[in-house]
């Protein structure tokens, strides 16, 4: 049985990722402080060495030769999420450059602190990896935030595992993205960020501030998200005193029922708010609606 799907002890699992992220950073402070450009020619995770041991390929070529899938998407902020059927538990992560960047592993019991609950897991588009609430923990070796620059790029790729920055975590706020980010790629940072299970939504009716629904789950605003077509940046929004990104887009009118499960609509448009952290603070929603018999011109959404 594949080291990972049999890792069910919470300290087996810190134990392997501290050890994982140690052996990472140990080049880095030998030899009077100075970085090295490799961190060897191997990435091994492993609970007993040399019996129960998992070699990470250092290239997505290497990777498709072991059976690993190419996702072919780059998420913002993340990298290219490969999966295997025979690692249910783990993730590589690669980037344009084509080299390995991290991981991500997953635990379907209660982990500690910087162990994280979502509710689900999605990669570059919106691409739904893991489906069910779990743990997850992500080390990176790379900064991230470089993962989907293209191959011609002519930024310096010349320390391909370490910077700056050499662990990065999901869990960390992710800067506010430049204007070299596209309205698509920050909808992928915005669906690939962890929200937590906890987080519900409300829908409102602007005109007279009356309650249309209350409960609207996480995953219920990220499935409507990730529907959105024609993205474009728009204007930003003072929430709460934080000025937040705006986004606007179009959807299908069916998508409407992953929020109220009973509305109609012949069309509709998205405008959305998110703030630094990546979390959505305002969604309204503006078209021609019927819900519980009444017409709707626009709502809003926002956490309860």
């Amino acid at each position: 049985m594949h080291l990972l799907s049999r890792l069910r002890i919470k300290f087996a699992i810190v134990g392997l990722t501290i050890g994982v992220v140690i052996g990472i950073l140990t080049p880095m402070f030998i030899g009077g402080g100075s970085p090295v450009i490799s961190v060897g020619d191997r990435i091994i995770l492993a609970g007993t060495p040399k019996i129960d041991e998992i070699s990470i390929p250092l290239s997505t070529g290497s990777a498709i030769e072991s059976g690993w899938v190419d996702p072919m998407l780059c998420a913002a902020g993340r990298g290219r999420y490969f999966t295997n059927p025979d690692s249910s538990n783990l993730i590589i992560l690669y980037n344009n450059q084509e080299n390995v960047m991290g991981i991500y592993i997953r635990s379907d019991v209660e982990m500690p602190e910087p162990w994280k609950k979502i509710d689900s897991l999605k990669g570059g588009g919106g691409l739904e990896l893991i489906d069910k609430e779990h743990w997850g923990l992500y080390a990176f070796f790379n900064d991230s935030l470089k993962a989907c620059e293209r191959p011609d790029s002519s930024t310096s790729h010349t320390q391909n595992f370490l910077g700056p920055h050499a662990v990065r975590t999901e869990y960390e706020s992710t800067p506010t993205p430049t204007a070299t980010l596209e309205a698509s790629d920050i909808i992928a940072i915005i669906l690939a960020s962890p929200v937590p299970a906890s987080r519900t939504f409300e829908a409102t009716n602007p005109t007279d501030q009356t309650n249309i629904a209350r409960g609207i789950t996480s995953s219920q605003i990220n499935e409507l998200i990730s529907s959105l077509t024609n993205v474009e940046k728009g204007a930003s929004k003072w929430i709460d005193n934080i000025s937040n990104r705006g986004l606007t887009g179009d959807v299908e009118a069916a998508s409407i029922t992953k929020i109220l499960a009973s509305a109609k609509s012949d069309n509709f448009k998205i405008s959305l708010w998110v703030n630094d952290d990546n979390q959505v603070n305002l969604i309204e929603i503006t078209g021609t609606i019927t819900f519980d018999g009444k017409g709707l011109s626009k709502f809003h959404i926002s956490p309860e």
